[in-house]
């Protein structure tokens, strides 16, 4: 089964508008999104004093691989699920100390090799506009910037994408079982796979997070997913009502009617299990649908969500993934150092951004 045929990537109607200027095209988005971008994270990344989540990561590292609580939620959690320590707890054992700009150097190569997965997968005769976009879109420089690990989460998502369109779906589906443990949320993935028909893969991503849930009782006893909820619970409320945080009960939160917020939520995953399992659409249709849901759903999504979904945006572009490729743009230097007080007005625009994604599936004519 595949995922969907290999196509000309999204923006190869404007390749020819483009012709002959791509040099411009490129020397304008390095001048403007990405160096001033790339300077404020390696300023970022460089200072020990930043309040980076990378450093709440490697502190969780150090207290599992000394077997002491890494769930404290005293002085700040990791809030992601126990699987993610078995990487925080190595990187505390092989490279003690590691600094964030070098993880933010490595989650950089990362991404452009998942840029280069994607191009095999959509193949282009000029890749500039496409990969220029990814490169500056502000998910990624978010995400650089707090040292977070959502570059680890597309890894998965960008190979299993890529296994799917080349005829090998069961270990395509086996590569969903780490991003489900360590996201929760994206569980839900698998189960509109399977009410979308595409049973055997959404069992095979299932039993496949079984077995990564597993590995840290084995570790650490089964004692640290009671610590991993109980650390949630105290800092949830925070999480939720936070100003960055882009879901639908975040939203409703801040807005003083939370309830609202859980029932828009219950009620847009309804709306989307129903139409995967009523429309029973293209397998790239129900991945984009889930992923994007379980984003607006969830009670936290931060904008770097956005980054996990970058291979959406290789599919062809209509008018939704317009929208959101454009709202993607704003240069990621510019909102943290001049908006001020208007920047929770812009880190709105990424529940915008997860809506419009969903409706570019939802709402899709063509089977592309």
């Amino acid at each position: 089964m595949r995922l969907l045929p290999a196509s000309a990537h999204p923006t190869g109607r404007l390749v020819d508008v483009f012709t002959g200027r791509a040099l411009i095209f490129t020397t304008c988005l390095a001048l403007l999104w990405v160096l001033p971008s790339a300077a404020l994270v390696a300023a970022i990344g460089s200072s020990p004093n930043a309040p980076l989540d990378f450093y709440i990561f490697s502190a969780s590292g150090r207290e599992s691989a000394a077997g002491l609580n890494p769930y404290d939620p005293a002085g700040g959690m990791n809030m992601n699920a126990p699987t993610s320590l078995l990487l925080f707890h190595a990187l505390a054992l092989l490279y003690p100390g590691l600094p964030a700009i070098l993880w933010a150097a490595l989650s950089g190569l990362l991404y452009l090799a998942c840029l280069y997965l994607l191009w095999q997968v959509y193949p282009s005769r000029t890749p500039v506009l496409l990969i220029g976009w990814a490169v500056a879109q502000n998910g990624i420089w978010s995400t650089l910037a707090l040292g977070q690990i959502y570059v680890l989460l597309l890894v998965p998502v960008a190979v299993a994408w890529y296994l799917f369109t080349r005829g090998r779906p069961l270990w395509g589906a086996a590569l969903l079982g780490p991003l489900v443990v360590v996201k929760p949320n994206f569980a839900l993935w698998p189960a509109m796979l399977y009410l979308a028909g595409y049973r055997r893969d959404a069992v095979i991503s299932t039993a496949s997070a079984v077995v990564f849930a597993a590995m840290p009782v084995l570790a650490y006893g089964p004692g640290i997913y009671l610590a991993w909820l109980n650390g949630a619970r105290v800092l949830s409320p925070g999480e939720i009502a936070h100003h960055a945080n882009a879901s639908l009960i975040s939203l409703a939160t801040r807005a003083g009617i939370p309830e609202l917020g859980w029932a828009g939520a219950a009620t847009l995953i309804a709306t989307v299990v129903w139409w995967s399992c009523r429309r029973r659409p293209p397998m790239a249709d129900v991945s984009t649908a889930a992923l994007a849901s379980a984003c607006i759903t969830s009670p936290i999504a931060w904008p770097g969500y956005v980054t996990v979904l970058l291979p959406v945006f290789f599919r062809p572009w209509n008018r939704w993934l317009w929208i959101a490729a454009l709202l993607l743009m704003f240069p990621y230097w510019v909102a943290i150092t001049v908006l001020g007080p208007w920047r929770p007005a812009w880190e709105l625009t990424t529940s915008v951004v997860f809506f419009a994604l969903l409706l570019s599936a939802t709402l899709r004519k063509s089977a592309a």
